[in-house]
This record gives C-alpha cells, sequence and structure tokens, in this order.
C-alpha cells in the first residue's frame, strides 16, 4: 500500500448512523480513507463497476436480499476480483462467519470490537497489494518467457542456455536438428554431456575456459558430420546466472571466402607478372627515347620525344608501385631487427633541403623486430609526402617523435604544409587517389603506406586541417 495514498472504502450499509461511527473510528484510528455508502443491489454493481475500490465493508443485516453477504461477494469478486471484502456485523454466528470465510471474505470484525477493523483493513489491503504485484509480475514473467522461446525457435542457428552449473536450461529446435538430441534429453543434462566427445580437446578446452572466465568469448572450430568437414562459430554471452550460446554453420562462407582469396591471388600474381613483363619493354623505350632525343633531330621532333620521355617515366613508376603493392600481398615478411632511428636519420639526410627542415626527436628509441624493407618504404613515404605537399607561404618544418604505447611503437610525423580538408582526408588512402594540383604522382603512395602497414600488422591515422598542416600516426609492433 501506497504511503499518502487515501483508502476507497466502499460500505455495504443500510443504517446511515452505522456507516457514520464506523467511519469515524477509522479516522480515529489514523486511517485516511474516501469512504462511500450503498444499501441496494443496484447501487453495488454501479459502485462496483465506476471504480476499483481498495475494500468493501459489508454489514450482515442489509433488508435487499440482493445485497446479502453471499451476492455482495459474487459481485464484489466478479468486478474487482482482487478487492478484499470485510464483514462487519452486530451479530454473527461462527458457523456462519467460517462459511462466509469459504464463499472469499477477507475477515470478519463484531460492531462492538471496531478496534479491530483499522488493523484488519490495511492488512487486508496490503496483502491485496502484494497479490496483484505478484499477479502483474507472474503474467509479465509469463509474457517474457512467450517472447524469448519465440525468438529463439525464430533462429536458425543452434541456440542453448546453460545455469551456473553448467546444466541446459533451453534448447532450441536448430539444436536439436543439428545434433540430433532432443530438447526433452537435452534440458538438465550437464555441458559435457552434449559436446561431442569427438570435438578436438583444444576447442573443448577453449570452450570450458570461455564459461569459467564469465567474459564474452568468440571460437571457430571445424567438426566433421560423417566424412564431410563443416566449420561453426561460437558465441558466448554470459551473464550472472546464465550463459547463452550461439553455434553457427559458417561452411557455406568459409568456402566462399576461400574461392574469393584464391581469386585475389589469382589476380594479385597476374597483375605482378603483368607489371614485371611491361617493365622490361618500357626501360627499353625509354632508352630509345634518350637514344633519339640526342640525335640531330629539329626542334619540334626533339620536344615531343622530350615529352614521351616524361610520359615514359610516369608509367614506369606507376608499374614499379603496383609491382611493390602486388608483391606485398604475395611476399612473406622477414624477420629481422629494425632500427627505426636509423633509418629516419637516412632519410632525413636525402630529403632535408635549406626549405624542408626535418627535426627528430628519437632519444632511446627502440629496435623493432619487423620487416626492413617495408618499415623503410613507410617512413619515406611520409617523409616524401610531407616535402611535396609543403606551403608555398612559409618554410616547411616536419617534426617526428615517438611514444611506446603498450606493445607498440607511436610515431608521429606532424608538418605544417598545405594541410587538407575533409573530403580530401577521407579519400587520401583510396589506391590512385590525387587530392591535390601539386601532386605529381600516380596517387599510390598513400594506398601503399596503409598496405604496407596492414602487412606489417600496423595501423596509420591522419588529422589534417587545410593551410595549418597534418599530422600522421603511425603505429607498429614492436615484435
Amino acid at each position: 500500500m501506497n504511503a499518502g495514498k487515501k483508502l476507497k472504502v466502499l460500505f455495504i450499509e443500510d443504517n446511515e448512523d452505522d456507516f457514520l461511527l464506523i467511519t469515524r473510528r477509522l479516522r480515529q484510528d489514523n486511517l485516511d480513507i474516501e469512504a462511500h455508502r450503498v444499501d441496494s443491489s443496484e447501487a453495488l454493481h454501479k459502485a462496483l463497476c465506476a471504480q476499483r475500490w481498495d475494500v468493501v465493508v459489508s454489514d450482515n443485516n442489509v433488508p435487499d436480499r440482493k445485497v446479502s453477504i453471499p451476492s455482495s461477494l459474487m459481485a464484489t469478486r466478479k468486478l474487482n476480483p482482487n478487492t478484499p471484502f470485510i464483514i462487519v456485523s452486530g451479530t454473527i454466528g461462527e458457523e456462519s462467519a467460517v462459511n462466509y470465510m469459504r464463499l472469499g471474505a477477507s475477515d470478519y470484525i463484531l460492531k462492538d470490537n471496531l478496534g479491530r477493523l483499522a488493523p484488519s483493513i490495511q492488512r487486508e489491503v496490503n496483502e491485496s497489494f502484494l497479490r496483484q504485484a505478484k499477479t502483474e509480475s507472474e503474467s509479465k514473467l509469463k509474457e517474457s518467457e512467450s517472447n524469448f522461446r519465440h525468438l529463439a525457435e525464430s533462429i536458425t542457428d543452434m541456440f542453448f542456455a546453460i545455469d551456473k552449473d553448467y546444466r541446459c536450461t533451453y534448447w532450441n529446435k536448430a539444436a536439436e536438428r543439428l545434433t540430433h538430441i532432443p530438447a526433452a534429453q537435452a534440458v538438465n543434462a550437464h555441458i559435457f554431456e552434449l559436446i561431442p566427445k569427438k570435438l578436438d580437446r583444444e576447442i573443448r578446452k577453449k570452450f570450458i575456459n570461455s564459461l569459467i572466465k564469465k567474459v564474452p568469448d568468440h571460437i571457430e572450430f571445424e567438426y566433421y558430420l560423417g566424412e564431410k568437414k563443416r566449420y561453426y562459430e561460437t558465441f558466448i554471452y554470459p551473464s550472472e546466472d546464465l550463459y547463452s550460446i550461439i553455434i553457427r554453420d559458417v561452411s557455406e562462407q568459409k568456402q566462399i571466402e576461400s574461392q574469393l582469396n584464391a581469386a585475389n591471388r589469382e589476380l594479385e600474381t597476374f597483375m605482378y607478372r603483368v607489371a614485371h613483363d611491361i617493365r622490361g619493354p618500357v626501360a627499353s623505350l625509354s632508352g630509345l627515347i634518350e637514344t633519339v632525343r640526342h640525335e640531330a633531330i629539329d626542334p619540334v621532333s626533339k620536344s615531343y620525344f622530350a615529352q614521351a620521355s616524361v610520359m615514359v617515366d610516369k608509367l614506369e613508376r606507376s608499374l614499379r608501385a603496383l609491382q611493390v603493392i602486388t608483391s606485398i600481398k604475395l611476399e612473406d615478411l622477414q624477420h629481422e631487427c629494425v632500427k627505426v632511428s636509423e633509418i629516419l636519420v637516412r632519410l632525413k639526410e636525402k630529403y632535408q633541403t635549406r626549405d624542408f627542415e626535418i627535426n627528430l626527436q628519437l632519444q632511446e628509441l627502440p629496435a623493432l623486430v619487423s620487416d626492413n624493407r617495408y618499415v623503410q618504404m613507410v617512413m619515406e613515404h611520409i617523409i616524401q609526402n610531407a616535402s611535396v605537399f609543403r606551403s608555398c607561404t612559409r618554410k616547411a618544418v616536419l617534426d617526428i617523435s615517438y611514444k611506446l604505447v603498450g606493445k607498440k611503437l607511436q610515431l608521429v610525423f606532424e608538418d605544417n604544409g598545405e594541410g587538407m580538408t575533409p573530403d580530401v582526408q577521407e579519400n587520401i588512402f583510396n589506391m590512385f587517389y590525387r587530392g591535390s594540383q601539386q601532386s605529381t604522382g600516380e596517387g599510390l603512395g598513400l594506398y601503399l603506406t596503409r598496405s604496407l602497414l596492414d602487412k606489417l600488422g600496423g595501423s596509420i591515422h591522419v588529422q589534417s586541417k587545410y593551410d595549418v598542416g597534418s599530422v600522421f600516426t603511425i603505429q607498429l609492433p614492436l615484435e
């Protein structure tokens, strides 16, 4: 019963004086009530239909036979089933009282003992409130269980739940279909009884460890159904006293992924060979053009050959870049000691000029275990990028610093160049993208940089503001 709430009390009483006496006594007993009196069956029916009453108090001797205790009790239970019904009478036999209680009355009190009425009303209203709350809770629980079962059965993947003692509490139809274990047999069975014994021991161990850790987990495993190998993914979702487990057959996806990887590898091999095969004739063509340019030819022809030389050089650079990109995909990494500070010092000597200053803040920079050639290419592309896209209005400066983040080396390349607008910044790692008029390359530099970092297990991020500069941040695993 809510504190401060007025109790709505319906009295079935023919005597006005008795009604006033009883309500006065209830108020004296600190019961805050809103009282209403009826003395006929019509008035009772109208009152019960008009609103929900907290309690009905009935006299035992109302002249209208239609509002006798049995009929009033039946009408109340029909329209307000959870409302307490208390009998107050001047005289009532014990046998009659027992019969009324069997019919559903909550209590009976004699009028010469009205001191019991207020506590009785409070007790019955509180119990009624608890019964109502329990009924609503059970109704919501049934609805929730129904929704859960409907959802669980609509899942096409194997889905089951186990309790804190690792016993199955739910087993959906997909689980029955996949394992050939009926739900009646699976429910209450221990998880060890449900995991196939021929499943790889390491997978069983991972599964049990995931349950013990009580953290969401994802496990992939292979399993033979007859002579056919199938691939599965397991998702474990723990709660306080329950584990929800989904096992999904991903054999078709694995097959498509395998076919796609094979097709990609064939394409990469084809691109590598084409780039390699074309570079020879292009180099020969470049040599021929240079030879002709030094012959005694007219100025117009000489200018044409000069332009042809530029285009052939550009084609050769594109072929070289494509060959590097495909080789990244095809070649294995070398695991060697990479002294990043020495690489950066050499690159500074190569690229620093009077108009392009490179500042190195690399005290105690650790070495990596990685592929030296690929790491050097990453550094060179970023420094070269800062050199090409410098500002026309100020001296170009590139600051290179580092810090350790867990088991990774983070290198920061901060320049004061021309910077990038947001739309350019979104596309700079795309193949063949050139976001500035100053770009004379093939649009492969930053794409190649990201590809190299992916291969090395690293990452690259950029922050830039137009006409202010750019900050490239790369991370590389120490091992």
